[in-house]
């Protein structure tokens, strides 16, 4: 029996749909979790030992700093494409790879595990790795978020600039 590929989902209802009988009937991907959002999306990476998620482009927070993140954070991303215009749209956010929907389960499958080899997907270069005249030569601002012991919300507002 071939191995399942454990599989994050960020799908909106209408995309993951379109593919059901793929995730669910084949017996070819293991769901390990399903997230409404971005946000959701990255708690999910941290606890699953999937390396793969595949997402909408209609995913609540998707953006490209979120791609980042989540690439960052170790997730490869696939971006599923149920039109041509969406896929041209899930480029530019910085996903690993895009997959049609309207292809077979088993090229559906390859396209997804394709995308959990690091070295079969190009990634982006890093800051270190860009040409100097790439580089962002604004300056930056340093704020220090200081809670009371035991005071509630301090991770909370310093993780919301964060992330500005």
């Amino acid at each position: 029996m071939n191995r399942q590929l454990p599989l994050l989902l960020g799908l909106t209802p209408t995309d993951e749909r379109a593919i059901e009988s793929v995730l669910y009937d084949s017996g070819l991907v293991e769901v390990t979790g399903s997230a409404g959002s971005a946000h959701e999306l990255a708690a999910l990476a941290v606890r699953s030992a999937a390396e793969v998620a595949l997402v909408s482009l209609d995913l609540q927070q998707l953006d490209a700093r979120s791609c980042a993140r989540l690439r960052a954070g170790g997730l490869r991303l696939v971006g599923l494409a149920l039109e041509p215009a969406t896929g041209a749209r899930l480029r530019e956010l910085g996903v690993d790879a895009i997959v049609d929907a309207t292809v077979s389960g088993l090229a559906f499958v390859a396209a997804l595990e394709s995308a959990s080899d690091p070295d079969a997907t190009e990634q982006a270069p890093t800051r270190s790795e860009q040409p100097d005249d790439a580089r962002d030569d604004r300056e930056g601002s340093v704020v220090a978020v200081i809670g009371g012991g035991g005071a509630a919300g301090a991770s909370e507002c310093a993780s919301s600039l964060a992330a500005l």
